[in-house]
């Protein structure tokens, strides 16, 4: 997809490996954006969603409250592979957010100037 191949030259490589898996993920696999960040790496008790690399999937909450498998493609798969590589070197230890903003902290649905 030409939009997640695009190189900001303002943006640190981390980010951009960051901000590659949020648009594979979000077009690739047609998530709502509520959906993408409440992504959690692993499952856990209070995780609205979260990936399992295994099976390739997405399990997420979507509206209503609906929990929903999503399957994710070779291209979301290889970005998400990419940013968990570089993920720890933003996440604080014990986040259980995918993605994280550059202030450490897990990003939200809310519209943000510096994430």
């Amino acid at each position: 997809m030409a939009l997640a191949d695009q190189d900001n030259p303002h943006t640190t490589p981390l980010l951009q490996a960051r901000d590659r898996c949020i648009v594979e993920l979000r077009y690739g696999c047609g998530l709502r954006v509520g959906e993408l960040v409440g992504l959690d790496v692993a499952p856990g008790a209070g995780a609205a969603g979260w990936i399992d690399i295994g099976d390739a999937s997405a399990q997420v909450l979507g509206k209503g409250s609906k929990r929903r498998s999503v399957p994710i493609g070779r291209a979301a798969l290889g970005a998400l592979e990419a940013w968990l590589a570089e993920r720890s070197a933003l996440a604080p230890a014990g986040e259980p957010a995918l993605f994280v903003s550059q202030r450490r902290t897990c990003l939200s649905a809310a519209k943000s100037a510096r994430a």
